[in-house]
Formats: C-alpha cells, structure tokens, sequence
C-alpha cells in the first residue's frame, strides 16, 4: 500500500472511499497513522491520499473544525506554510492556531569512532631438521577499528497548535513512522482552521481517502465517534 497524491490514485481506476480513525485525549500521533495506515492495510486498500488529522475545538463559542495534512515527500509537500499561522478561508486570524512550546523528554544517542593501535603477537615454529624447534615470536602493531555508543536522557522542546495542545496531542514524527515503515517520508504541513458547520462531522481523527480494498467494514474501524470539544482558552 503506498501514501501518494490523489491525482496518482485516480489514475488507476480503483474505487475510492473515505477513511477516519477517531481519538481523544492525552494520543501520539505517530502511533495513531501507524495504526490508521494498519487498517486501511487490512482492508486492501492499495493507496491512501488526502490523510490528515482533524480536530474539533472552540473559540469564544464557536465551533472550529483545524486540519493538519501529512502529505508523501516530493515536490510541493509542506508547501502550505509549514509554521501554519494561517487563517480561515474568511481571513480570520485564531487563537487555535497559534504556537506553543511544550518540554518533553527524549533519549540521545552518539556514538564516535576511533582506531588505537593495538600490539599483536604472532608465535609459529619451523619444524624442518629438529622435532621440537624453537618458538618463534614476532610483535607488532596495527589499528583497531572501534565504534561505541552512549545514550543519555536530555530534554527536548516540540512545537504545537493550541488546538492539539489542548488535548494533549503529540503531532506525528516522521523520523518515527519511518523507522515502522522505511518507504513512507512524510511532511507534515501547516493546519488550518475554519468555522464548523453545522451538519459537519464532529470529533477528533485522523481520515483519508482510500482507493481498492473491501471498503471501511473491512478497515475494523468503528464509525466516527463523538467527542468532547476543548476550548482554546484566550
């Protein structure tokens, strides 16, 4: 299965149909595709485009629906202002989307290498005229190659939306979903934030498009379930 462009996906002629993943509170986002990517796995699906986490939230009572897309690296990927401080299709500037810091912490690994010179002794006999000859020892030295590792616990500082901050949400890592799976590079870009409809969906997931395979049934993903709506406190 591979993430790719929508414009890739429709070109195979493979049915499409939508994928969410609902979530609450206190979630990783790399764990969260990882496991999205799973079921749409599970289903067949032989492509997933337009995957993006969306979430729920308000401000001064009105409900906001903020978006983050993670889009296959190449060209144009994170085009979409990468530090995100954009506004609604209306210019509205919100506070959801403004940026805050968080302390987190991390395990740092470094590693160095080097090549001492180690003495090595080589010890042989000559068997030719007598049965027990002399033992023969010669020295010297070469270089060793070595390589060592450290890890030491250091503490980090990771960038978020108010509106994932809210709910103690840890925006995916692409370094993370790369080491599960080594052929996905994804971008993350910046979120956007526009005014909730109505009749639109409510509740914090994760969604994509998928094209091929037996359709969500088979994805074992639960319809989207309602969840309480943080406020992002002015």
């Amino acid at each position: 299965m591979l993430v790719a462009s929508s414009d890739v996906a429709r070109q195979t002629g493979l049915k499409p149909w939508a994928l969410s993943l609902p979530f609450g509170a206190n979630q990783d986002g790399s764990e969260l595709v990882l496991k999205f990517l799973e079921h749409a796995e599970v289903s067949g699906a032989r492509f997933v485009t337009d995957l993006q986490v969306v979430f729920s939230t308000e401000e001064e009572g009105q409900p906001l629906e903020c978006r983050t897309p993670l889009t296959p690296e190449g060209p144009g990927a994170g085009a979409r202002a990468s530090w995100g401080h954009m506004a609604s299709a209306t210019g509205t500037s919100f506070v959801a989307l403004q940026r805050v810091h968080r302390p987190f912490s991390d395990v740092q690994l470094t590693c160095k290498e080097d090549a001492p010179l180690v003495m090595v002794s080589l010890g042989q006999r000559r068997y030719e005229h007598d049965e027990y000859p002399p033992l023969r020892v010669d020295s010297f030295h070469v270089r060793q190659p070595t390589r060592w590792c450290a890890s030491a616990p250091v503490t980090r500082y990771r960038s978020l939306y108010r509106f994932e901050d809210a709910v103690g949400f840890t925006p995916p890592r692409a370094e993370l979903i790369r080491q599960a799976r080594p052929g996905l590079r994804l971008v993350r870009s910046g979120a956007e934030c526009v005014l909730l409809a109505p009749d639109a969906p409510r509740g914090n997931r994760i969604e994509a498009i998928a094209y091929g395979g037996q359709g969500p049934d088979a994805a074992l993903l639960k319809g989207l379930d309602d969840v309480a709506m943080p406020s992002v406190d002015l």
